[in-house]
């Protein structure tokens, strides 16, 4: 995938949740809310 296949993939299927573990809370922030964007729905 390139980065315009990647920006604007979403999340297909029934199970939407995503638990995303990270230490460094400004990416953490930042890698949530791209998933959210994408579908996801962040635990």
């Amino acid at each position: 995938m390139n980065g315009d296949e990647t920006a604007g993939a979403m999340v297909e299927g029934e199970d939407t949740s995503l638990l995303i573990v990270e230490d460094d809370k400004p990416f953490l922030t930042r890698l949530a809310r791209a998933m959210e964007t994408r579908g996801f729905v962040v635990e």
